[in-house]
């Protein structure tokens, strides 16, 4: 990854948790850095962020640098947020480790500074000796390695490929509730808040411990189990993508948007011909937009159908799609590392798209797949639910088939008991549309795909 995009991904992390566009103005982040530029940096009284400095680098500032002892996956210590969940950092890169008579540990390995601040005057400069690029990237979009093993790619008890192979292995012995990126991400943010004097905005509207957006995948469900499922859902809003082969029609559709707060998404279906996942994904988005007089904004794969290393990305950016919530964690394990959603990096690592991606984290799977019983599907909600609410901010996206209201009614309550206790409850259009502004991307998305609220409103004027 080139430095120029690792900083650009990094920002992106910082602005979702909270840090301006101004405020990060107000800072120096270099992932090249030259004792030039931070001597001018630190004359203006700025916190200097150094990503992987050399030892060059490091001896203009007094201070000494060597390789780190402790080969991936490794448990480093981020000692200023003792107590809470990044306290405890795991990497998947090598890394290195500082020393400075005057520097004051950050990050630490057995003791070993991997992160160093070293004050200088007004401001002062922090010594990042993780590639934290490159672990945002490798926990949020998997391993591209494991996408050309030749390891058994299905996944419970279905034949077909999911993306499930790309994360893993690089989770192996890990708690379900770790949320390594968002951990990194979060340090760095606190840590640079802290030394730049600048206080953070909220991760969610209005101080929000969490949110929940509840999704419902078609399969053709009939159309007496969608009535089911908004009057056990109540005014709680609900994202359905849409099956080719949905049972529905404008004049249901338009029955459904009148009474409910439902968008509207696409749920391509290619299982029997994943070879031709492009082409039939443009003639899907043509029937949805024949359907409801607008391309989908979000999308989700019939099965979560994946190709390798996320080669469906080009065709969704094609066709102008701004999110997916195609990874799959069934009972609440966070797969991606995180509970919110991020832009994507493009596979060959040469830009930050803007498509977003974020976790399924639960589904109505659990019932047949685990075979949990109401309660013990309900609890898997409930968890979930506790572990955002004593760590940090996120956003649970809890996928439950209409036509399986009945066998997870109690996945319903425990969502409706969430947003009775706080959290926020959300469509997908709005909690793109939430981040998107927070990255200050928000005009752009909408030109180029749209936000999903305008399209729905837009169908329902039509509709009337």
């Amino acid at each position: 990854m080139p430095p120029s995009l690792k900083l650009e991904w990094i920002k992106h992390h910082l602005r979702l948790l909270g840090l301006s566009a101004d405020q990060l103005r107000q800072l120096a982040l270099l992932p090249d850095p030259e004792p030039g530029e931070v001597r001018r940096a630190l004359d203006g009284g700025q916190c200097v962020v150094a990503f992987q400095p050399d030892s060059a680098f490091c001896a203009a500032f007094g201070v000494s640098v060597h390789e780190l002892n402790a080969p991936p996956p490794q448990i480093f210590t981020c000692v200023e947020a003792a107590g809470r969940p990044w306290e405890r950092l795991r990497t998947l890169h090598e890394a290195t480790a500082f020393s400075s008579e005057n520097g004051e540990r950050v990050v630490t390995w057995k003791g070993e500074a991997v992160w160093l601040w070293l004050p200088i005057d007004r401001g002062g400069i922090l010594f990042v000796g993780t590639d934290l690029a490159s672990d945002l990237l490798r926990y949020r979009q998997g391993d591209p390695r494991a996408a050309v093993a030749p390891e058994d790619r299905s996944a419970w008890g279905f034949d077909f490929e999911r993306p499930n192979h790309l994360f893993e292995k690089q989770l192996e012995g890990e708690s379900p509730f770790e949320r390594h990126a968002d951990w990194w991400a979060e340090a760095l943010c606190e840590v640079v808040a802290k030394r730049a004097c600048l206080r953070r905005g909220q991760v969610l509207p209005e101080g929000a411990p969490g949110a929940i957006v509840l999704t419902g995948d078609d399969d053709q469900a009939y159309l007496e189990k969608y009535d089911e499922q908004l009057s056990v859902l109540g005014r709680m809003p609900v994202t359905y993508f849409l099956h080719p082969l949905t049972r529905h029609t404008r004049k249901t559709l338009q029955r459904m948007s009148r009474s409910h707060r439902v968008e509207l998404g696409l749920h391509p279906d290619a299982l029997e011909e994943p070879a031709r996942y492009g082409e039939l994904l443009t003639e899907q988005v043509q029937w949805f937009r024949d359907l409801t007089g607008a391309g989908p904004a979000s999308v989700r794969n019939h099965g979560f159908l994946a190709d390798g290393y996320w080669r469906h990305l080009p065709h969704w950016e094609r066709e102008h799609i701004g999110i997916s919530s195609n990874i799959p964690g069934l009972n609440g394990r966070i797969l991606n590392g995180s509970l919110l959603p991020a832009r994507m990096i493009d596979p060959e690592f040469s830009r930050l798209t803007s498509h977003w991606s974020m976790l399924t984290a639960i589904g109505d799977g659990v019932i047949p797949v685990l075979g949990l019983d109401a309660d013990q599907a309900a609890e898997c909600v409930h968890a979930l639910v506790h572990s955002v609410r004593r760590s940090l901010p996120g956003v649970i996206v809890l996928n439950l088939h209409p036509q399986n209201v009945a066998e997870s009614r109690s996945m319903h309550e425990a969502a409706l008991a969430a947003v009775r206790e706080g959290f926020i409850a959300w469509t997908m259009g709005e909690c793109l549309d939430w981040f998107a502004r927070r990255d200050g991307v928000a005009a752009d998305s909408r030109a180029r795909a749209g936000s999903v609220w305008s399209r729905i409103n837009a169908f329902r004027a039509r509709s009337a």
